[in-house]
């Protein structure tokens, strides 16, 4: 699907959260509404538990967002440590995937200065993994980079191929971990309305302004730079990643984490080690 499908709706987020092994990430829903799911037919890789969305490609837009104090002190090696992060989480989707789903990721070729200092997009507690940064940071690339009136458009960074599933990753030099998908819907519905069609407290429905993306996330540039976090780097990376196209962080009452696979505990571990578990592969259409 082309992303000219996308867009012209109300654009409604949920955010089913769980705690997490650290205080730094969070599990974020996001939703569109039905009629702009994708019409797949017999494609072997897709949304989890949703055969008609196709993942067989994932387009991944990736940012390296920078508070707008930060603009003197950010990371001048940033290229370097994200593009190695998401080199070892495509081959780690490649392989665990069996080759029926592609990630194919580009970076923008600038930091994302944002336009405002840290405090606006940080949260007091990120033990939510920080929506408020998420949201705002990736409703404002979406206007300033996607949108042809933004000051960064790029009429060829912003496009998605046809077919591919679109997703926007936030490398963000602050705080946080989440991931999640988005949905639209084209009709006016209360919060408390969408909270009721899913299932879920109308305390975690939010109101998004994204066009672009089916499905994104956020996580802290210390897990990839900072060296006692960098080896977790690329696991943590690929746990948010994967909840753009619905796999649920694997939970006990309570939000302990549970299971030893990449959505569980294994979020611990280095990605070279992990795995996916074979229920969650066989929602996703890999196996029977």
């Amino acid at each position: 699907m082309s992303r000219s499908g996308f867009g012209m709706a109300k654009v409604v987020l949920a955010i089913a959260v769980v705690a997490s092994l650290t205080a730094l990430a969070g599990y974020f829903y996001f939703l569109r509404g039905e009629n702009e799911k994708s019409s797949a037919s017999s494609a072997s890789a897709h949304f989890y538990n949703d055969p008609k969305t196709s993942i067989a490609e994932i387009g991944l837009k990736v940012f390296y967002a920078v508070p707008k104090n930060h603009e003197k002190d950010f990371d001048r090696g940033w290229r370097g440590t994200i593009d190695a992060a998401l080199l070892k989480a495509s081959r780690f989707h490649a392989l665990q995937l069996r080759g029926f789903s592609k990630l194919n990721y580009e970076i923008f070729p600038r930091p994302f200065f944002l336009e405002n200092e840290d405090i606006f997009y940080n949260s007091t507690s990120t033990d939510r993994g920080n929506p408020r940064g998420l949201i705002a940071i990736a409703e404002e690339v979406d206007r300033r980079v996607f949108r042809k009136s933004g000051d960064l458009y790029n009429q060829e960074f912003a496009k998605f191929k046809d077919g591919e599933y679109p997703v926007m990753g936030l490398i963000y030099e602050g705080v946080g971990a989440s991931g999640g998908v988005i949905y639209e819907t084209d009709k006016e519905l209360t919060q408390e309305e969408i909270a009721k069609r899913l299932g879920v407290p109308e305390s975690i429905v939010f109101i998004v302004d994204v066009e672009s993306s089916r499905g994104f996330f956020l996580l802290n540039h210390e897990f990839l730079r900072e060296k006692m976090l960098s080896v977790l780097g690329p696991t943590y990376l690929y746990h948010e990643l994967a909840h753009s196209f619905g796999l649920p962080d694997r939970e006990e009452g309570g939000g302990a984490a549970q299971g030893n696979d990449i959505m569980g505990y294994g979020r611990r571990e280095s990605i070279e080690v992990m795995y996916i578990g074979k229920d969650l592969l066989k929602g996703l259409g890999i196996i029977n």
